[in-house]
């Protein structure tokens, strides 16, 4: 992550001197865009002088793989091409407005705008961000190449964003957007302040990251095979009733899993963690157990101290106890979701707590 924070700084402020003048009055007003997956996702975001942020536009499209059960490559590629340019131009249309003695003042810095409105004068991006990785391939190039091209005609600089350090630096943001009503906003500083940890949880990722300062996040821990959400995605398919699945919106089916497996919400669940509950929950009349991983073998079935995630392991045992007994009810089936969302979260949390014993992490970190 590290590499893609010095080669964004090289393409701010040494290429790009523009923007370095902005950046020393600390306002920036930038046209994002995100096409990592299957969702192609545009936003506008300003930075303003008082340290506070607007997001001034921000939508997504998401490509329907229903049909294949997972995303599939071609059809989030065709989605993005297909959807990418009137996500900007929708965008573009909530730019902020410029007078017109602005305008008269600062003629590089305004762009006009036609659409069903009408004409009006708006404030030109400073630059163009994009996500550059990590991701699927095709679904990258589609909104790179925009990108590039969208920067080249308004002749402003490009930024490439590893998307992962943003969603590591998201909590900033938050706290920037919460300010911009405030007075004393350059006052207040911005939560969390450094350094900070991170746990990253998505369909195709599981980290925790530990964020130093604004360039500088080292990875905690990472999983060594699949993400959760990919394992619980891709479990929901082995255990949920086909008539479930059916009715999904998207094929995001972890939520899905969840609701199944916990109806009542927060009535269900809840209880402390402990060795001795964990062993009660693996063993049930089914004659069935979801394995947690790292778990040695031994009365106490005591984890490894091995600082990385690990979720293929789950995944597997779900598909093989669903495949193992097909006329499964729905008691049997309902407590197999939980024990997949039961087995899945203690781990995250295992290795989450193993970090915090860190002496680095434990006395240099806050929150």
């Amino acid at each position: 992550m590290r590499p893609a924070c010095h080669l964004a700084r090289r393409t701010l402020f040494q290429f790009a001197p523009r923007l370095r003048i902005c950046a020393q009055r600390r306002c920036l007003l930038t046209l994002a865009i995100e096409t990592s997956c299957d969702d192609t996702c545009v936003a506008i975001l300003e930075r303003h002088k008082n340290r506070s942020a607007t997001l001034h536009f921000n939508s997504k499209i998401t490509s329907d793989n229903r049909p294949y059960g997972g995303v599939y490559p071609i059809v989030a590629h065709e989605s993005h091409q297909q959807n990418i340019a009137a996500l900007v131009k929708r965008a573009l249309s909530n730019l902020p407005a410029v007078s017109q003695s602005q305008a008269d003042e600062e003629r590089e810095e305004r762009m006009v705008i036609t659409d069903e409105s009408g004409r009006s004068v708006r404030k030109k991006p400073d630059f163009v961000s994009v996500t550059r990785g990590p991701g699927a391939r095709a679904s990258l190039i589609s909104g790179v190449d925009f990108a590039k091209g969208f920067a080249v005609a308004l002749n402003i600089p490009l930024v490439a964003i590893n998307h992962m350090q943003a969603h590591a630096l998201t909590p900033r943001l938050v706290a920037a957007l919460e300010k911009q009503n405030m007075e004393n906003a350059e006052t207040i500083p911005t939560d969390p302040p450094f350094p900070f940890l991170t746990l990253l949880v998505s369909g195709g990722h599981t980290m925790l990251v530990h964020s130093k300062d604004l360039c500088d996040h080292e990875i905690i821990a990472n999983t060594t095979d699949i993400a959760i959400g990919d394992m619980l995605d891709k479990s929901a398919r082995d255990v949920l009733p086909q008539i479930l699945l059916d009715s999904a919106p998207c094929v995001m089916y972890g939520p899905l899993l969840e609701n199944y497996a916990f109806p009542n919400n927060e009535e269900d669940g809840g209880e402390r963690f402990s060795t001795h509950h964990a062993k009660e929950h693996s063993e049930n009349t089914y004659g069935w157990k979801v394995n947690s991983p790292y778990a040695r073998s031994g009365p106490r079935g005591i984890s490894s101290n091995q600082e990385s995630f690990s979720f293929s392991g789950i995944g597997s045992s779900a598909k093989r106890i669903a495949d193992g007994n097909t006329n499964m009810d729905e008691t049997e089936r309902r407590l197999l979701a939980r024990e997949i969302m039961r087995v899945s979260f203690e781990h995250l949390a295992s290795r989450v707590l193993l970090a915090l014993e860190k002496a680095e992490i434990k006395h240099n970190t806050v929150g």
